[in-house]
């Protein structure tokens, strides 16, 4: 049986869309702000420009109104819930009929969750459902007097609602993706003169200022599409079946998008205040869905259960990312085991994201280094990308050649 991924929420209810605009400019900034100096001084601004650009616009969500489809169901409905003439006993429930209406989308559909500006004063109990009929928007219209034109009514009346909404939400989104390059270009503007009067103040003095040896620098390539998932098939020996892998590049560029997220995110306590595993979770997932296009469906990365994120191909799982607060060696250790369980297959890609709210953060990062070798399947230290980013060699539970690549990322949010 398919796992069927299904998530309620309140449409453009649950956040300010402008305020995560705003986190994403603060992103940009921050991502200018630790590039090299030498490379901000040195890089073609153009191709920096529309890079940036390409990472950081965001594609608008698409609901299908034209290929909605309705399904039959019957649920107890409370007394209150029923519309004044029925008498009912107080808190009873009777069975009613109920009409759940599927539209289908595509794009970044956690967007809907987020108020525009300018809004309608509106929202709508919705459910996201995702299994093999696509990925759609479903609501509900209970069926209490057999009246088909109400019924009808209030279905027309939902769609027009979520499409007026959905217009604004295009409409501020496209104002953002207009406006972007002009603000990406002028942060990197700041920045270069900044480095610049530096400079030129530092050349001013007598004592002289001994300079780090220039890294060599390059116009970074500009894709001239959004960026396309594909993962790469490989063949396995013997087996006659082609696998498919994620493309290191890509893998990269998720681990990065991650690790800068977290990093924005440890500065704004109220991000993440008060927030549990899943709706961290959520919030990460809610910057990586705009950034990458998938290469089949358009679908990219989905949740599955509490903490995970995943990225599915051709019903494959080729990227796994689980976000577990610190709870201590052994939860470390389950959490790895929660991983594998996902991976079957050569080369598999994942990661593991920490959220650590000991004040003792340097203590649970050493914490981490020394227990993830003991795990049954490690194999190998790969590389230390930042003090709070570490990468490794996992195998599989009964396969020790068939390799999981896993970072582990650790981000600090305090009490």
């Amino acid at each position: 049986m398919m796992n069927i991924a299904m998530n309620e929420f309140n449409a453009f209810a649950e956040g300010q869309l402008g305020n995560n605009l705003e986190i994403i400019k603060k992103q940009i900034v921050e991502k200018i702000r630790t590039e090299k100096e030498d490379y901000i001084l040195n890089v073609n601004e153009k191709n920096y420009t529309q890079h940036l650009v390409s990472q950081f616009e965001i594609k608008p969500p698409e609901l299908h109104f034209d290929k909605k489809w309705a399904t039959e169901s019957e649920a107890n409905i409370s007394s209150d819930r029923h519309p004044s003439g029925f008498i009912l006993r107080s808190g009873s429930s009777y069975k009613r009929q109920v009409l759940t209406i599927h539209i289908p989308v595509t794009g970044d559909s956690t967007i809907l969750r987020l108020k525009p500006n300018p809004a309608i004063l509106w929202t709508y109990k919705l459910d996201e459902k995702n299994d093999d009929q696509g990925r759609r928007i479903c609501f509900d219209i209970i069926n209490f007097n057999n009246d088909k034109d109400a019924i009808e009514r209030e279905i027309n009346s939902i769609a027009g609602s979520l499409r007026t909404q959905l217009g604004h939400i295009i409409n501020q989104l496209n104002g953002f993706n207009q406006e972007l390059p002009d603000f990406i270009n002028q942060t990197l503007q700041e920045r270069k003169k900044n480095l610049m009067n530096k400079d030129e103040f530092l050349s001013s003095l007598t004592v002289p200022v001994k300079k780090k040896d220039p890294s060599n620098t390059f116009a970074i390539p500009v894709p001239s599409v959004p960026k396309k998932i594909y993962p790469k098939p490989t063949a396995t020996k013997g087996s006659g079946k082609r696998e498919p892998i994620l493309g290191e590049e890509v893998y990269d560029q998720i681990l990065e998008l991650i690790h800068d997220v977290g990093k924005t995110t440890e500065r704004a306590p109220s991000l993440y205040g008060g927030k549990d595993e899943e709706m961290l979770r959520d919030y990460f997932l809610s910057h990586l869905q705009p950034r990458f296009e998938g290469s089949a469906t358009g679908e990219t990365f989905n949740k599955s259960g509490r903490t995970d994120i995943l990225l599915r191909y051709q019903n494959t799982n080729v990227f796994v990312a689980e976000c577990k607060f610190w709870a201590g060696d052994k939860a470390l250790l389950d959490a790895l085991d929660q991983l594998l369980k996902y991976l079957t297959w050569r080369d598999s890609k994942t990661a593991l994201l920490v959220f650590v709210k000991n004040k003792g953060f340097t203590e649970v990062k050493e914490k981490v280094k020394s227990i993830i070798p003991s795990h049954k399947n490690y194999v190998d230290f790969e590389e230390e990308v930042d003090e709070t980013w570490l990468r490794y060699k996992l195998h599989l539970k009964d396969d020790k050649k068939r390799l999981v690549f896993l970072a582990v990322q650790l981000f600090h949010f305090p009490n």
